[in-house]
């Protein structure tokens, strides 16, 4: 079963945006064991049908031949793979962008702004750049902000809220230097530590 599947992968991410790949490590990982049982099937039927024509005599194989037969099917099967792992990455992302639209308050009166409800470190990665966000680090979960600004003067506000577990080690920290300020509370609990990180312009 000679499926080559860092060749696949490959092509199928010639056709994806970087966004895409973060829902291959995510979301698109369910697709690995569906496509893994159709080449098992595939591999022991044609071994089947192999093995019924040399019965036959229909043809003859040994057991290079059927190797190589098994070898250059596998090969030409490369294209199909990748283009159905690339269809379901996409429809994956955009499930979970509408999801996620959801998920999210935006506020088109003053102070201009959005929050959130509680997202997952995928989902806030596919908007932190968009509010200009902090980077949270990978065990983040339960995730909240809330981005407000003045829409004429450069005031704003950041306020994210998200919970991290027990052993995940994170600072505290407070700085203020009259016009930017930038802070961040941690509170430990049994199993997991809560964090509340605040950042803004007066």
């Amino acid at each position: 079963m000679a499926i080559n599947w860092f060749l696949i992968m490959n092509i199928a991410s010639q056709n994806v945006t970087d966004i895409d790949r973060m829902f291959m490590g995510g979301g698109g990982v369910s697709v690995i064991p569906a496509l893994l049982l159709i080449t098992v099937v595939w591999f022991f039927g044609f071994k089947a049908v192999a093995r019924y024509m040399e019965r036959k005599e229909m043809v003859d194989l040994s057991w290079k031949k059927w190797v190589a037969s098994v070898t250059m099917m596998s090969v030409l099967s490369v294209p199909l793979y990748a283009t159905q792992t690339t269809k379901f990455i996409r429809n994956v992302k955009c499930q979970s962008t509408l999801q996620l639209k959801e998920k999210i308050e935006v506020r088109d009166k003053y102070p201009y702004g959005a929050s959130s409800e509680p997202m997952s470190y995928m989902e806030y990665n596919l908007i932190q750049s968009d509010y200009g966000l902090p980077k949270l680090p990978v065990e983040a979960d339960s995730i909240r902000f809330s981005y407000l600004y003045d829409g004429f003067l450069p005031d704003h506000s950041i306020v994210v809220e998200y919970v991290v577990p027990y052993g995940c080690q994170l600072d505290v920290y407070e700085q203020d230097d009259g016009n930017h300020y930038q802070r961040q509370q941690v509170d430990e609990f049994p199993k997991y530590k809560r964090v509340r990180y605040e950042e803004g312009l007066y």
